[in-house]
């Protein structure tokens, strides 16, 4: 608690400290040429609905954003009311007094509400020299995804907002651009999820002319989960344990020219006593064309992409096929990718399946589908991003089915500084999760969406 405590004073020590001076014409003209930091402020109203939980609440409140240079902050100051407590009540203004503290949770729980009113802190930009976010994170992979892939620290939310901590750097802050290494933390009030990878290109400085060589890469990564318990309830409140995964990597560039590259990738992977391997292939075609194909030697009980997106879902289901309570056998599979970007990223869709090369009976080891699409604001009035991630894909049918899947959905229409936005996400309880609430869905329904509508005001 102390930690946590400690943490929090921290945050609410972070300030307006920057003010954007008027400079003479002359200097004015000077900055031109050699342009420095700016300051920039911007600010957002939001108003809207959002269901938490089977009730329906309204939403309002601030979204603060303040920028200088390679620095951004962004606060979220939002809180859910209900004008009717029940049917027939009074009327009046009544705040969900869990958004300040559920007694249900634990205090460490109910701290990462406040720090998840810090919505993000960044320093640069993912791919520069020097980046660091803390808040929110972008989805995460680790080299090339085979234990770290794509995790999300927001799947949760709303009932649980993490605050996570991203960190990469590059040789090329000191003038060394061979190696550099790359982290994250779920969660930063728990530490328990985590991972890094470091990365050394040693051909870079024995040959530096060689435009191939110079960019191969090798990789170590380690990830982990100190508590895959930590949001169960139930028969697993008590329960302990840990995991730990480490991998070897390469990348190996093999043709580059202005409408195709190609890069073989390889993978040798711990998870636990589990152990796993992959050789591959990928790279980009006509410039908006991405692809992969890739094959994958499975122990048992090992899972690829074990730190994926919807890991804080699956953190029960995975580990007790990391303990051995639950087994899944060995295979031979396979993975193909295919993906687009136009309009200079405006527009960007992908779609990644994998499965084993012979039938399997466990959903873990079954094929996997994921797919995502995003169309960025500016390009028209209307903006949308969506994600769909199912397991256990045996047939056509299964395509349709909300069990073991995923499904996010944002859409958004803006007119002038309003933007209304609808949010939509569906998720399917795994039976490590009924188990854990006393072997009852809510509401006997396994199947839990969450919705949200809201109108956004960008003021200034």
């Amino acid at each position: 608690m102390n930690r946590s405590l400690t943490h929090l004073r921290m945050l609410k020590a972070w300030g307006l400290l920057v003010l954007l001076l008027q400079a003479p014409l002359v200097m004015a003209r000077e900055a031109a040429d050699n342009p420095g930091p700016k300051f920039s402020f911007g600010m957002g109203a939001v108003l809207g609905t959002e269901t938490i939980d089977n009730s329906t609440y309204n939403k309002f409140g601030f979204l603060p954003d303040f920028g200088y240079g390679q620095l951004g902050v962004g606060l979220d100051l939002t809180f859910h009311f209900q004008f009717y407590q029940s049917p027939g009540g009074p009327f009046g203004v009544y705040p969900r007094s869990q958004d300040w503290w559920d007694p249900s949770l634990t205090t460490r729980q109910n701290i990462d509400k406040y720090l998840a009113r810090l919505l993000y802190v960044r320093w640069g930009h993912k791919g520069d020299p020097l980046y660091a976010q803390l808040g929110l994170l972008p989805d995460t992979t680790l080299g090339t995804g085979f234990l770290v892939g794509g995790y999300n620290n927001g799947v949760l939310r709303p009932d649980f907002n993490y605050v996570g901590l991203e960190v990469d750097a590059s040789g090329e802050l000191i003038g060394l651009p061979y190696g550099g290494f790359e982290s994250f933390v779920g969660n930063v009030s728990a530490f328990d999820v985590l991972g890094g990878r470091l990365y050394a290109k040693p051909f870079g400085l024995l040959m530096p002319d060689n435009a191939f060589l110079k960019e191969v890469q090798f990789g170590y990564t380690f990830a982990a989960d100190t508590n895959p318990y930590a949001e169960s309830t139930g028969t697993y409140t008590a329960a302990a344990g840990s995991v730990f995964t480490t991998g070897l990597d390469t990348l190996v560039p093999l043709y580059s020219s202005e409408l195709f590259t190609a890069a073989a990738t390889g993978d040798a992977a711990l998870e636990g006593a589990h152990v796993g391997g992959a050789v591959g292939v990928g790279g980009r075609a006509f410039s908006f064309l991405t692809w992969g194909l890739q094959n994958r030697f499975l122990g048992d009980n090992f899972i690829p992409d074990y730190f994926d997106q919807s890991y804080e879902i699956n953190r029960v289901d995975k580990f007790m096929i990391y303990n051995g309570t639950v087994s899944v056998p060995g295979t031979i599979g396979w993975q193909v990718s295919l993906g687009t970007s136009l309009l200079d990223d405006a527009v960007t869709a992908g779609v990644t399946l994998s499965g084993p090369w012979t039938s399997q009976a466990s959903v873990y080891a079954q094929p996997e589908l994921q797919a995502l699409a995003q169309v960025k604001p500016g390009l028209l009035p209307v903006d949308l991003s969506a994600y769909y991630v199912k397991k256990g894909l045996t047939s056509f049918g299964d395509l349709g089915s909300a069990e073991n899947a995923l499904v996010g959905a944002k859409l958004g229409y803006t007119v002038g500084v309003v933007t209304v936005n609808l949010v939509y996400n569906l998720r399917y309880l795994s039976a490590a999760e009924i188990a854990s609430d006393g072997g009852q869905p809510p509401n006997g329904n396994p199947w839990v969406s969450t919705s949200t509508i809201e109108t956004t005001v960008k003021m200034f």
